[in-house]
Parts: structure tokens; sequence; C-alpha cells
């Protein structure tokens, strides 16, 4: 998943990807032996996801516009 995503169905299979891949995180992850770090790190995909959706959007928008 390297390069770049131009076409709506690749960039909403990459978005459903990690989607899974953080429910999958969540799933297993044990409360017991969670640390703040864990939580940072999630913390940290949850971001870089809501800044790749926000990629994605603006792609969608200027190819609407054309």
């Amino acid at each position: 998943m390297g390069g770049a995503l131009n076409d709506k169905n690749e960039q909403l299979n990459y978005l459903n990807q990690k989607i899974q891949m953080i429910g999958d995180l969540l799933d297993n992850i044990d409360p017991e032996d969670t640390t703040v770090e864990d939580i940072d790190r999630i913390l940290d995909m949850l971001d870089q996801l809501e800044g790749k959706c926000k990629v994605f959007r603006h792609s969608w928008e200027s190819k609407g516009a054309e």
C-alpha cells in the first residue's frame, strides 16, 4: 500500500483495510496489559486515518470540479 491511490474504489478499500486493522487491534488488546503508550499509538493511527480521509476528500472534491 505504498503508491498513490487515485481511484475512489482503491481509496475506499485502503480506508476499509485500515479501519479493520484498528478494529482487530482493539479486539485483541488486553486491558490489563495496555499502557498509555499503547493508547497513544492507537490515537496516532486514528490521526493518520483522519489525515488520509481528508486527502481523499480533497481528491474527490477536485475531481468533481473538473
